[in-house]
């Protein structure tokens, strides 16, 4: 059932191929109109002057010998065609080698920076679907080869038909007969139809497998999991899940692949016997026993067969690439189409400044049971500094998530200054916060850059060195050979700084600063650092968040004491709400949670103590 489903996604009525080859070519006319001329141009002179030259020059000569002509002119015509071949040889090299790639790669790089504009205003939940994740895949990997392989397409098809008809009309001169062979080829061109749409089918299926195996094989190499690969006995899933891909690509390629290759093989050794070695036998037989054939004829109406054979099979395997272009254009084409559901309502109002309040909001993730959150009603003042606590999984994350816009609510709405979100452009308003989340990603780029989240200008460098200071990281970045131009990680530097989970954090922290945002939202900011650490940067935030609205997400209550007000969460609701002390007078669930975690520091600390340990970020 599932891959009866998977398949009609694969099938492309022929309307539908119209539409997006049209779609492919506006796209790259817009993008990169030379690519048109040059290529329909050059493909059109070169297979004419080349048919010229070894048909009709060639088909003189020989009849020429045969007749008895002058050596010198059949020499004339044997160099003629010899310096034409030459010439084309070259031109073909010089456009193949130097002119063919500038064009392509400026092609490829406008195209990819569409996809890569596009990409930021993908929904989220794109990401984590992981059928919607492959068709971003096959968007990104193949859509846009495909736009320009149309292009490709159109010039092959040009040049071919001006082949086809001056090749048939010399056929036809020559012997009649010998034209009924060229149709041969299209005997097979539902067979080879088929086979392209199972060509494709065959490459998602590879992608997909090859996504698995890629996941595994990165596991051993990257840093983000080379802690648990050696502290656990993880690797040896991993290991498993690698070497389980590799089966499954293996048994793909027994299967399918040998089956599309055996058809392919048969399928050319048909249309090879019918449309090649009878018509040399036939050729043959009137040159050299009817003798209603001259050499030159026969040499040239062989070759001439064959050619319009190819040419044919050129077609039918043309329009069978059409097929499995369209398919990739279509993905492509629905990655740019699409609109997503968090709409960037470029229209809509200035992001407004003041009170935060969620009215009755609930939320469930997309193929989710549950909801994630459940009728939150809360409200945050302009200037006050909040906490959000509670267990993993009750929903605190989800929470800052549909506050940045990453999602809508299912229910409800979220207001700002009373006016709801939705209704502001999107970019405008996610800029009036500095968000900072717990699985924080440093970026390849310079230490500057990555505090900034934008290139560096040469007068942002006292916004960048304040910030560092502010999050206390500077004494670390001051002495880096490069300092604040040093790159982070190794991608692009092989000398590249590799931080610690804290001073990672603290980096991240340090972006909120050089944003000077008006809301600042930390999630689980401190996880990574010591109980030492923790309050020092809790300290150096609110010095440095006066009049700005501070939100804290935590399952660390440490923050909660010094907030304005506490909203502790459970099974996606508000359970709780007040000051710290109100809470703990309350003696609910809040107060349970705040004492067993001020237990278990009271002890840690201790036992750090006895040990004469000393804690480091």
């Amino acid at each position: 059932m599932k891959s009866e489903k998977h398949n009609s996604k694969l099938k492309l009525s022929i309307l539908q191929i119209i539409m997006n080859f049209g779609y492919a070519c506006r796209q790259m006319l817009r993008i990169y109109p030379l690519k048109f001329a040059c290529q329909i141009f050059f493909w059109t002179s070169a297979n004419l002057l080349s048919f010229f030259s070894n048909t009709y020059m060639l088909r003189f000569a020989v009849n020429g010998m045969q007749e008895g002509k002058r050596v010198e002119v059949i020499l004339l015509y044997l160099l003629l065609m010899i310096v034409l071949n030459l010439a084309i040889d070259g031109a073909r090299a010089v456009y193949d080698n130097l002119i063919s790639p500038l064009i392509d790669r400026r092609c490829e790089r406008r195209q990819n920076m569409q996809i890569y504009r596009r990409s930021p205003e993908i929904d989220l939940e794109n990401y984590e679907n992981p059928a919607a994740f492959e068709v971003y895949d096959r968007a990104v990997s193949n859509g846009a080869g495909a736009i320009g392989d149309v292009i490709g397409c159109i010039g092959s098809a040009v040049s071919t038909l001006l082949g086809v008809f001056m090749s048939a009309y010399l056929l036809i001169d020559i012997d009649p007969v010998l034209f009924a062979f060229v149709a041969v080829p299209w005997l097979f061109a539902p067979l080879r139809m088929l086979m392209q749409k199972k060509g494709y089918e065959y490459r998602v299926e590879q992608q997909r497998i090859n996504r698995r195996k890629d996941y595994a094989r990165r596991t051993f190499y990257e840093a983000e999991f080379a802690k648990e690969m050696r502290l656990t006995n993880i690797h040896r899933v991993m290991q498993r899940r690698f070497s389980d891909s590799v089966k499954e690509f293996m048994r793909l390629v027994k299967t399918k692949g040998l089956r599309i290759a055996l058809v392919q093989e048969l399928t050319s050794m048909g249309e090879s016997l019918l449309s090649g070695w009878v018509v040399r036998v036939y050729s043959v037989y009137r040159t050299l026993v009817s003798g209603t054939m001259m050499y030159g004829d026969c040499l040239v109406a062989m070759n001439l067969v064959s050619e319009l054979s190819s040419v044919a099979n050129c077609i039918t395997g043309t329009v069978s690439e059409i097929y499995s272009i369209a398919l990739d254009i279509r993905d492509y084409r629905s990655f740019m189409e699409t609109e997503p559901k968090v709409s960037p309502n470029v229209n809509g109002s200035e992001p407004p400044v003041g009170d935060i309040e969620f009215k009755n909001v609930s939320f469930r993730y997309d193929g989710a049971s549950a909801d994630a959150l459940r009728y939150v009603n809360l409200k945050i003042r302009r200037g006050e500094h909040v906490a959000v606590v509670g267990h993993n999984g009750a929903g605190k994350t989800t929470l800052v998530k549909l506050l940045m816009r990453l999602y809508d609510p299912t229910d409800g709405e979220i207001c700002v200054a009373g006016e709801n979100i939705r209704n502001c452009k999107l970019r405008e308003y996610r800029h009036t916060y500095g968000v900072v989340f717990q699985d924080y990603r440093q970026m390849a780029v310079t230490v500057a850059e990555n505090v900034l989240g934008r290139p560096y200008r040469d007068s942002d460098e006292e916004t960048v060195r304040r910030a560092l200071e502010y999050a206390g990281i500077a004494d670390l970045t001051e002495q880096l050979p490069d300092g604040i131009h040093t790159v982070m990680t190794r991608e692009f530097d092989e000398n590249g700084l590799i931080l610690s989970g804290g001073q990672s954090q603290k980096l991240a922290i340090a972006s909120i600063y050089a944003r000077n945002a008006l809301t600042v939202i930390l999630d689980e900011p401190s996880s990574a650092l010591d109980p030492i650490a923790e309050r020092d940067m809790y300290d150096r935030m609110l010095a440095a968040s006066v009049g700005k609205t501070v939100i804290f997400i935590s399952h660390r209550l440490s923050s909660c004491v010094d907030a304005d007000r506490v909203f502790y969460m459970e099974n996606g609701t508000v359970a709780e709400s007040g000051t710290h002390d109100q809470l703990m007078r309350l003696s609910g669930k809040y107060a349970e949670m705040f004492r067993m975690q001020a237990e278990n520091y009271t002890d840690s600390v201790s036992d750090s103590v006895n040990a004469g340990g000393v804690c480091h970020a």
